[in-house]
């Protein structure tokens, strides 16, 4: 039996603020009696009440973190604090009612109109992790949509007073943009309700991962009354972690989703998953977020698993790098060359290194689009536009140079 390596030390904001390692008890929809004495006993301290309310909203566990300090220490939270806290969580569950309806409203009307969707995320996740959609925070409704299709679900969309930035384009740059492109983002002009119609899931993260496999792996499963397509457990967990990767898993609630998520599958298929992953070139985005979800919010992870990231080293700093900060301003996380070095690293095939750095010097902005109307003849000059952001971007990529070097 091979040994495991020891365990590394807690995440470092665990020994550093009483208010996240409060947050941190919080991000839980179900508690242990341990759990909770910690919760009462951090409650005692001399807790910054103001930081821990905005680190909550910001990080999307709000209706969480009310919920728990609700049943478990109400008496020693100030007024002000709990009102406020029920407040916002008071307006998430009626914005969380609203965009409920509205997706099953849109999934109807895909339905009568022959269109296949799969929703993922936003209340569907909410309902399946959490039990309670309104414990999870989200302001859109993703959808994954066959690329022939797009052209169809906009238009309904549109006819659903629904609009996007790309409506102005003509159909050459619209080509274009879906060329450079895996989605849409869609805005309702009165609800302000928020659609994001997805061809593809994660490509930028993960070139490899074709989402036909999805579509042929999905499988209905109630929800509201309704059997409505989703993804396999165990790829909408491999698109969490792809997902959180991609944004640095600079939220708790990211971590959160998947903690919730392995907690309602206990018999997920972790082997295969990581097999799936290894083969498209996910393995380390795979491993780091389930590492996450296991080392800040205790997650069940089998021993073969754990054993695998233990021996991984790129993994274990990369999640040393999320944990150290987690709970830091965002403005100060949000460097290019930190950005890009993060994302060169997690990636563990060569390839696909070489293919994020031809992205990152060949893509435009979506706004370029928008603002600069080539015309077919000029075509390829969008691929010429992001190297002014190269340039500008110069000292920054070469901190990136010196610190891929230095590893």
């Amino acid at each position: 039996m091979v040994e495991l390596p020891p365990a590394p030390p807690r995440p470092a904001f665990w020994n550093i603020r009483p208010e996240a390692r409060l947050l941190v008890h919080c991000a839980h929809t179900h508690l242990d009696g341990a759990q909770s004495a910690a919760i009462r006993a951090l409650a005692t301290e001399d807790i910054d009440w103001r930081w821990l309310f905005q680190q909550s909203w910001q990080h999307g566990i709000l209706p969480l973190v009310y919920r728990t300090l609700k049943s478990v220490c109400m008496d020693e939270v100030p007024e002000t604090v709990i009102n406020e806290l029920r407040e916002h969580s008071f307006a998430n569950a009626g914005r969380t009612v609203a965009l409920s309806g509205e997706l099953l409203r849109l999934l109807k009307l895909y339905e009568a109109q022959g269109i296949r969707v799969i929703p993922f995320k936003g209340p569907v996740l909410a309902s399946v992790a959490y039990g309670n959609p309104a414990l999870r925070m989200f302001t859109d409704l993703d959808i994954l949509v066959h690329k022939e299709d797009v052209p169809r679900v906009c238009e309904l969309l549109r006819a659903q007073g629904y609009s996007s930035p790309q409506d102005r384009l003509a159909p050459r740059q619209m080509a274009a943009y879906r060329y450079f492109f895996n989605q849409h983002e869609f805005k309702h002009a009165r609800s302000f309700f928020s659609v994001e119609p997805h061809w593809e899931i994660a490509p930028i993260i993960c070139a490899s991962f074709n989402s036909l496999q999805l579509w042929q792996r999905a499988q209905p499963i109630p929800w509201k009354g309704y059997d409505i397509l989703s993804l396999a457990p165990e790829d909408l967990l491999l698109v969490l972690c792809m997902h959180g990767g991609w944004h640095l898993f600079a939220r708790l609630a990211w971590i959160c989703d998947i903690a919730e998520f392995m907690r309602v599958h206990p018999a997920i298929d972790f082997l295969r998953i990581m097999l799936e992953a290894r083969r498209v070139g996910a393995e380390r985005a795979f491993l780091l977020g389930i590492y996450l979800a296991q080392d800040v919010l205790g997650a069940p992870l089998p021993q073969e698993i754990l054993q695998r990231v233990r021996i991984e080293p790129t993994v274990l700093d990369l999640a040393g790098q999320v944990e150290s900060r987690l709970f830091l301003k965002p403005d100060s996380c949000a460097t290019v060359s930190r950005k890009a070095l993060f994302y060169l690293r997690i990636r563990e095939r060569w390839q696909d290194r070489a293919l994020y750095i031809l992205r990152a010097l060949t893509t435009p902005l979506a706004t370029h689009f928008e603002k600069l109307p080539l015309r077919a003849s000029a075509f390829f000059r969008y691929f010429l536009l992001p190297l002014w952001r190269v340039v500008k971007n110069v000292p920054d990529l070469l901190k990136t140079i010196a610190g891929w070097e230095r590893r």
